[in-house]
This record gives C-alpha cells, sequence and structure tokens, in this order.
C-alpha cells in the first residue's frame, strides 16, 4: 500500500525538479497537498494559507480523486499548470492569468504555460486551462526515470 506522505514527497521533489527546469528556480517554497476536489485536477491557492512561524507560504493542491488517478505525464503536467499560477502571481506586477472567481484562464495563462511544454487547449466554460503534456514534457518525465510511477490511490509502492 502506497502512503500519501510518499506521494507528497514525491510531489515535493517534482516541484522543486520543475522549478528549477522551467521557472530558473524563482518559485517560492509552497505547501504541496493531496485532497479531494470536485471537478479538478488541481489548485494553487492565491493567498498565502499556510504559516510556520514567521513565514507563510501558497499551496498546491494535486487532487486525489481526479489529479492522481492519470498518467504521471499528466500528473506533472497539472503540478506545472499550478506553479504557472505560482509564478504569475508571484510576478511584479502580478500577471493576470484568471478572471471569473480563478476560473477561466487567458491567454496571459496560455503564454506562460506554453513557455513550460505544456499544450493548452481552450473551453468555453474555463478558457485556456486544458492542460496536456507537451512531447518534450514527456521526453523530460522519462529521462528522470518517472515513466512508469503511479501515484493513484489504487498504486502499490515501486
Amino acid at each position: 500500500m502506497q502512503q500519501l506522505s510518499d506521494i507528497v514527497r514525491f510531489l515535493e521533489h517534482a516541484y522543486e525538479i520543475t522549478n528549477a527546469k522551467y521557472f530558473n528556480n524563482e518559485l517560492p517554497k509552497v505547501i504541496i497537498s493531496v485532497s479531494q476536489a470536485r471537478g479538478c485536477y488541481g489548485y494553487f491557492t492565491t493567498s498565502k494559507v499556510w504559516k510556520d512561524n514567521d513565514n507563510t507560504y501558497f499551496e498546491i493542491c494535486i487532487t486525489s480523486d481526479l489529479g492522481l488517478n492519470r498518467s504521471i505525464y499528466s500528473v506533472i503536467a497539472t503540478l506545472i499548470h499550478e506553479q504557472v499560477h505560482c509564478f504569475c502571481a508571484t510576478q511584479t506586477p502580478p500577471i493576470k492569468n484568471v478572471s471569473r472567481g480563478g476560473h477561466y484562464h487567458n491567454k496571459n495563462f496560455r503564454e506562460q504555460a506554453k513557455k513550460r511544454c505544456l499544450v493548452i487547449g481552450f473551453s468555453n466554460k474555463i478558457g485556456w486551462s486544458i492542460t496536456s503534456p507537451s512531447t518534450d514534457l514527456i521526453a523530460f518525465i522519462d529521462s528522470l526515470g518517472w515513466k512508469d510511477i503511479d501515484l493513484s490511490r489504487t498504486a502499490a509502492i515501486p
């Protein structure tokens, strides 16, 4: 049986690697969580919702019901999707990348996501939000030896 802590540790490690590769280590430390959330693969909190002594942190969540129950390529694409939101939020001035309560992703989001090897599709309801890994991202994930990692609830410990 796979432990939730193993999954979170892996996602934290993946965050560090993708931060270096796609964001030049510009993203701040965040709290990575896994929980249920209806209708999405992941989310980024637009405010710092975690506190540790004098430090505060944003949160990136990859949802357990939808987000993790996919290929590792899609999971990492979702993580990078949320990192794009973090990048936009932490720029000076912040890059406006969503509207309609954070659900509709605009062209600024699409531009930033494409720079990070994501393929972004359009939906009338959520804008430029439909996220897939590019062939370059898939090759990068394979180069890390992550090809066969399964983070779903039913996965066994490798």
